[in-house]
């Protein structure tokens, strides 16, 4: 088998067809699974190869994460490279190198970078055709709606429908020359990468990015012509996963993610994505160089990992999380420079090994270290020597790093296991970290190791004849990684007590570097896992005014245990000066005698009741935080930026670069500015640096709706971002400042709303996103909404008197999935208003309506709630339970308006401020105050169909209303199936059909029929099936419509009947010749449960199952029963397969290594009709047999309907074969 290899070669070759498939690996939720690497190596100067050189990285990982260049692999529009196997004599043969990944047991994370906008001196026939940029790549626009990002779209939907595993698509939706699909190499895709980049001044906007998420899904929004047959990565293949850009500092400080949901309007993406580098700079700028990842994950106080977990449970429940990027540096220069993330190379070892249990502990699904091997090993810049392999130069031999080594020992002992907790977690002195894997309760592996507790990094700490317990442990085999050892030192440790409770080996020495223990035990022996303490957020308190101290804060901590109880709590106090502590022995702590000005550092230990200890820590922020000259700014009002509160840096505000370059008389790090030296000039703060921050304190005189206007000046063309939050809530959105002719110059800039504040005291923050602005002032105005037009409407002119409609979007064309319910709104108000007197519609007839993400339509008639309409505006309240009685629509997901005549007569009028109100958050669907385009609905030609604005006089053709037929599933006796599509146009007439295979196997045939309303498609692959009707009318607008067909694989199963109030059974043999059977399987781990599917085919009758038994015999025994009743738990037996399981102890009395037949008996449970039984199997160790069933492995018979009655017996009751 070829294996991925990292050697010196400078040239590539292959020799296997790229068209050869190669089959996904399911790891199915092992180490394997979890852990994953970066590699570029199609990108360098790695290539497959055999020889002495080889290093094989399957070795020590199962995943990988490639980086795509877009440029290389579309060099020109529409022209695509995946099989060229002669580009240029350098290693880019996507196909080939893809297949050879999984051949290999990769499974691959595809991540398109470098986008075709330069040529490239070696790719002569490349071409810059690319209009968009490198880190925001829109084409068309700006980037603010979908439809700018159509390139990449189509790239992903192309690569998508290439490498996924679906195929099916009609062969005019690919572009590539070979029309090649489904080829299974990859089924995750990622879209682009660390789009937050906030050290560039070119960063993607979040409300841009969430458009992108759009396009990049499933191509929502982006407009689909000859040039461009499918958008996103589920055009491309439904069944590819879309992993979200890999994220720089977590997503969650910037609000990033946030933004991004809120931005799409919706979840356009499958997995939540980070990056995380684990340095000392984000605690201590000063020092800069890699720490372990104890310390950063648990010890720092940073949380940026959980906060990301968190994150999740509360908006996205449910969604994984990847972190695909971490890692350390080892190059250290001869001058002592290095990058901010450096380590010795064992220590990067050893982090490496440390991490991937400890982020599955916190609850990531998957990560990826960065990366394979050094680009660039002697340069002290950050990922420059991050990978597990290294080599001087181009022409030196590559060299495995400890890491490389360490790696090949983790992934033999536990890649195939089951990670199960930590058992061990922080105890002692030195602390000891012990993580337990598992295949079984008597097949564990142990990962320990020591350090010193709050050591930022590896310093040599050793543990001597350490003795470690597990009961009933028999053998136990010690795997030491070592600098030049794959998989690591073998050596089996003397077992004292072997087989007892007390069992323990004692092991020489523990170190910073994690050795692995295989144990073997005599009987099942689960070992215990550690609690889990919870110390709580970390806290700011502020000094109450005019005192010295604050006299009582509650820090609230939780402890919990999956194994077993809490049995005691103890909390200590680890930094500050001494604080007054009450109640340190319970969960919650509380403090008193606190000073002003400093940090506290708290830790809370938690011991469950098998005497297992854990900690965590929490941080305490005592802040002198005062309101500026003694008073609170008032909102509403206007709040002078450099009235912000005192208390100094960390407390007050935050600046990274230190020393007040400004005017202002004030003693603290704040640049601020004079605008003139006149008596009385004015202050602004100027060009603060990206992170920083201001706070102050505040007072909401009045509950209600307000608007947030900011004096901003931004003296070039580049984006520049700030946001303002209310005790952490966002208030506006992001505000990106209009450009201004000079530093002093400021315009206002309105923020999105109105929002709702809630009276009281609050902080006010104000967070610089970049430099380069200067801050004035900013006021928050109480919001009124307008009851008259001051700006534009859109004129609404049917001269025909048939039915014709205009469409009203919140933004941009079907880019819409809002949430008019939040805040509790109850009503739709609009204004209406006769632009034409001379002209009077029967207004019965004239129709407001909302449709929902699901195309559910729902809608009034304007005469049931305004007697007429008249020159002035008119007020029309609809409440929104009128427009959800008839049917079931979604009204937090609604996607458009809708505005129609059907047959009203001739008529000329106007619309304007729609509104969703009655709640706390008034939503502007359109009108002067629309949160997006508030310059008097500027945009309005952006929401309303057809393009024009004012005085649209264009009427909106219908879609046609397609549908594909009711979803159904068909058996195995029939190979193909006819779908009664249908379509109608309402003012007009249907001219084209098109059906295309969305998702399932390949079909045994072309579909027949498939430009026509009904289409016949052919089987032979058993699955499910989903298919999609288009239907054009004669003006070019298409609808469509989605069904699902299950091909069900049942095979044979067995229809018993029970006619009368007695006795009657079936009695099973393995094959036809009653050949005794182990259905034990492996004796070492042998099964331990049957397992048989039950279905009623009649629901007519009823059985009780407590009368419904299941016997079994061995050669040398008598038949031994068991009730099936009495495993239901709770379940009940229905018109679906349901699975029982009896323990074999039930049959306690039976050889199951010599087991001849089982039956299955009605002790007077019906009478009842046709009950299926099928798929009969033992299970529980690891080789089940399969008795009788689909997968019967010594003869053919279970799955024949024809040979069935080979194994089977008539006793005393009705049996029959059923396909």
């Amino acid at each position: 088998m070829r294996k991925l290899s990292l050697c010196a070669c400078g040239f590539i070759a292959f020799i296997i067809s790229a068209l050869s498939s190669s089959a996904y690996t399911d790891y199915s939720g092992t180490m394997d699974d979890f852990m994953g690497i970066n590699i570029h190596s199609v990108y360098w100067t790695q290539h497959y190869r055999e020889g002495n050189e080889d290093i094989d990285l399957s070795l020590g990982f199962k995943w990988v994460r490639n980086y795509l260049r877009w440029d290389v692999q579309e060099p020109q529009p529409d022209v695509y490279r995946f099989n060229d196997d002669d580009f240029y004599g350098k290693a880019r043969w996507l196909d080939e190198y893809y297949r050879l990944l999984n051949e290999d047991g990769f499974n691959i994370v595809v991540t398109p970078i470098e986008v075709p906008d330069h040529t490239d001196s070696f790719y002569t026939d490349m071409t810059p055709w690319f209009t968009g940029s490198k880190y925001l790549p829109a084409e068309g626009g700006p980037g603010d709606e979908p439809n700018h990002y159509r390139e990449r779209a189509e790239f992903l939907a192309q690569l998508s429908a290439r490498y996924g595993p679906t195929g099916g698509l009609s062969e005019t939706r690919l572009e590539t020359s070979d029309n090649v699909q489904g080829l299974d190499y990859v089924r995750y895709i990622e879209g682009a990468n660390e789009p937050n980049q906030k050290w560039r001044d070119e960063i993607w906007p979040d409300a841009y990015y969430g458009q992108w998420m759009n396009a990049a899904h499933d191509g929502r929004g982006v407009i689909r012509d000859g040039g461009l047959p499918i958008a996103g990565i589920k055009q491309g293949d439904p069944n590819v996963t879309h992993v979200m850009c890999g994220l720089v500092e977590n997503g969650v400080d910037l609000g990033f993610l946030d933004q991004t949901l809120l931005s799409a309007g919706r979840q356009a993406y499958d997995i939540i994505n980070v990056h995380s580098y684990f340095r000392n700079s984000h605690l201590n700028p000063t020092v800069e160089h890699g720490v372990s990842p104890e310390y950063y994950i648990l010890e720092s106080g940073l949380d940026e990992l959980q906060k990301t977990i968190r994150w999740r449970d509360e908006n996205t429940p449910g969604t994984p999380v990847w972190l695909t990027e971490f890692g350390w540096d080892t190059h250290l220069a001869y001058n002592g420079t290095h990058s901010r993330t450096y380590a010795p190379e064992p220590s990067q070892g050893n982090y490496i090994l440390r991490a991937f249990p400890l982020l599955k502990k916190i609850g990531m699904d998957k990560a990826f270290l960065y990366f394979d091997f050094d680009p660039a090993a002697g340069s002290p810049k950050m990922h420059s020597s991050s990978g597990i392999i290294t080599r001087i130069n181009n022409v030196t031999p590559l060299r495995r790093k400890p890491s490389y080594y360490y790696m090949t020992a983790m992934s033999a002992m536990v890649g195939e296991y089951t990670y199960e907790g930590a058992h061990i977690f922080g105890e002692g002195t030195p602390e000891v970290y012990a993580y337990l894997f598992s295949k079984s309760l008597t097949d564990q592996v142990i990962m320990i190791w020591c350090r010193e507790r709050d050591s930022f990094i590896d310093n040599g700490t050793t543990l001597n004849n350490y003795v470690f317990s597990a009961p009933y442990m028999i053998e136990c085999e010690q795997v030491v990684p070592t600098v030049d050892v794959i998989g690591g030192v073998s050596t089996n440790l003397s077992v004292a007590q072997s087989g007892q409770n007390d069992a323990s080996v004692t092991i020489a020495q523990l170190s910073e570097t994690p050795i692995f223990l295989k144990i073997t035990t005599s009987q099942a022996a689960a070992l215990n896992l550690s609690p889990v303490a919870d110390a709580g957020d970390n806290l700011e308190a502020i000094l109450p005014d005019g005192e010295n101290t604050i006299d009582q804060i509650i820090i609230n901590g939780s402890g919990s245990d999956v194994d077993g109880t809490i049995v005691g709590y103890q909390w200590t106090q680890l930094s500050g000066p001494s604080a007054n502590m009450q109640q340190a022995n319970t969960a919650n702590l509380t403090l008193s005698n606190l000073t002003a000005g400093n940090d506290y550092e708290f830790a809370l230990a938690v011991t469950d009741d098998d005497g297992a200890i854990s900690r965590d820590r929490v941080s305490l922020i005592v802040a002198d935080r005062q309101p500026f000259g003694g008073n609170r700014r008032s909102i509403p009002g206007v709040i002078e930026a450099e009235d912000y509160d005192t208390g100094g840096s960390g407390v007050a505000y935050y600046d990274s670069t230190g020393g007040s370059k400004g005017w202002y008389n004030r003693d603290d790090d704040v640049d601020i500015m004079k605008i003139g030296n006149a008596p009385g000039t004015e202050f602004y703060i100027e060009n603060p640096t990206p992170g920083e921050w201001i706070k102050y304190s505040v007072t909401v005189t009045q509950s209600g709706l307000y608007t947030l206007d900011a004096k901003i000046g931004k003296f070039n063309a580049n984006e520049r971002r700030v946001y303002f939050e209310i005790d952490g809530v966002a208030l506006g959105g992001i505000f990106r400042p209009l450009q201004t002719p000079t530093w002093t110059t400021f315009y206002s800039n309105t923020g999105e709303g109105p929002f709702y504040l809630e009276a009281g005291d609050h902080t006010l923050t104000v967070h610089f996103e970049t430099a380069g602005i200067a801050l004035d002032k900013f006021e928050f105005i109480v919001y009124d909404p307008p009851l008259v037009d001051s700006g534009n409407y859109f004129r609404f002119n049917n001269p025909n008197p048939n039915w014709q409609s205009v469409r009203v979007f919140y933004d941009t064309k079907w880019n819409d999935d809002i949430d008019v319910l939040a805040g509790g709104n109850t009503h739709l108000e609009f204004y209406i208003t006769n632009l034409d007197m001379t002209l009077v519609p029967d207004w019965s007839k004239v129709k407001v309506g909302i449709s929902d993400i699901n195309s559910i339509y729902s809608d009034i008639c304007i005469a049931d709630y305004v007697s007429g309409v008249g020159s002035n505006w008119t007020l029309v309240s609809v409440p929104l339970s009128d427009l959800t009685a008839g049917n079931i629509i979604d009204l937090n997901h609604v996607m458009m308006m809708n505005v129609r005549s059907t047959s009203a007569g001739a008529f000329d009028i106007g619309i304007d401020e729609i509104v969703f109100t009655g709640g706390t958050m008034p939503f502007v669907w359109l009108g002067d105050d629309h949160e997006t385009n508030p310059t008097s609905n500027s945009s309005i030609v952006m929401t309303v169909e057809p393009v024009g604005g004012i005085g649209i006089d264009a009427v909106y053709d219908e879609a046609p209303f397609v549908d594909a037929g009711p979803d159904d599933f068909i058996r195995p006796t029939l190979t193909s199936y006819t779908f009664p599509g249908a379509a109608e146009d309402i003012e007009g007439s249907i001219t084209n059909y098109e059906w295309v295979q969305l998702s399932g196997p390949v079909l045994a045939a072309p579909m027949s029929g498939q430009y026509a309303a009904e289409m016949t498609a052919t089987f032979n692959t058993f699955g499910t099936y989903e298919f999609r009707l288009y239907a054009w009318d004669e003006a070019g607008q298409r609808g469509e419509d989605d069904v699902t067909l299950v091909y069900e694989d049942t095979g044979g199963y067995i229809s018993m009947e029970h006619t009368a109030l007695n006795n009657q059974a079936v009695t099973m043999r393995y094959n036809p010749d009653e050949d005794p059977v182990n259905v034990l399987g492996d004796l070492s781990q042998p099964n331990d449960t049957l397992e048989v599917h039950f279905k009623r085919f009649d629901l007519n009758s009823t059985i009780d199952w407590s009368k419904f038994y299941v016997l079994m015999r061995s050669s040398a025994s008598a038949m031994i029963s068991a009730n099936v009743g009495a495993y239901l738990n709770g379940a009940s037996i229905d018109d679906e397969w349901v699975k029982v399981s009896i323990p074999l102890s039930e049959f306690g009395g039976v050889d199951h290594t010599q087991l001849t037949r089982m039956r299955f008996q009605s002790s007077k449970a019906g009478p009842f009709l046709a009950l299926g039984i099928d798929e009969i199997q033992f299970t529980g160790g690891s080789k089940p047999v399969v008795f009788y069933g689909d997968d019967h492995t010594d003869n053919n018979f279970a799955p024949f309907q024809s040979d069935m009655t080979a194994t089977f017996e008539l006793t005393n009751g009705a049996v029959d074969t059923a396909p």
